[in-house]
């Protein structure tokens, strides 16, 4: 079920109007940053930490956002254009009394053919369609990703990992298909690249 938003008029789902009081996301963030629903709730309890600031050797900024779990440790990827990854990661698993409440920095230079890869994949994002994307997306406790790219002016928070179950399932649009590839496509160049990844996080 479809609504239209308030605002600018652009069609979006019943939930997602619901949540936001009736505009799009993107109103909702003009209105005010921090009356992103997500967002809000979650700079509460991750306050802890300085976010990196997108600036003029900012190629992306990536985040993970963890869902509900006993595990909340989430990070945030600096990567600038001439190849520099940091990584901020705030550590905070209740299963793990050694990752229990701390921040860590990671960093290293990736190499030129990894970095031309990130900046291809970057340039393919396309736009339109990952509008469409977040219109498919719900607010609930399944983990979000984040990306700031400012070259192309484009700062998403989506719920990345939920969508690919979707995808799978045969249940995302053909018109916001190629949202998803290419969102994960960058975060992806940039996971198997950050010291501290998914798939570290996850075994």
């Amino acid at each position: 079920m479809t609504t239209t938003c308030a605002t600018c008029g652009v069609e979006i789902q019943a939930s997602t109007a619901e949540a936001t009081g009736g505009v799009c996301v993107p109103c909702r963030k003009k209105r005010s940053p921090d009356s992103d629903a997500i967002a809000s709730i979650r700079k509460k309890f991750y306050a802890a930490w300085t976010p990196y600031k997108p600036n003029p050797e900012t190629l992306v900024i990536a985040m993970f956002h963890p869902g509900f779990s006993a595990d909340l440790t989430h990070w945030q990827t600096h990567l600038t254009l001439d190849g520099v990854l940091t990584q901020q990661i705030q550590w905070n698993n209740f299963d793990r009394p050694e990752q229990k409440k701390g921040i860590e920095i990671r960093s290293r230079t990736i190499p030129s053919e990894s970095l031309d890869l990130i900046r291809q994949s970057v340039d393919l994002i396309d736009i339109e369609s990952v509008k469409r994307l977040r219109d498919q997306a719900t607010i609930d406790d399944a983990a979000m990703v984040s990306l700031d790219i400012p070259c192309r002016q484009f700062s998403e928070c989506l719920p990345l990992f939920s969508f690919g179950y979707y995808v799978k399932k045969g249940l995302i649009p053909d018109d916001a298909l190629l949202g998803y590839n290419t969102i994960r496509r960058v975060w992806d160049a940039i996971d198997t690249l950050a010291p501290y990844s998914l798939r570290e996080h996850w075994k």
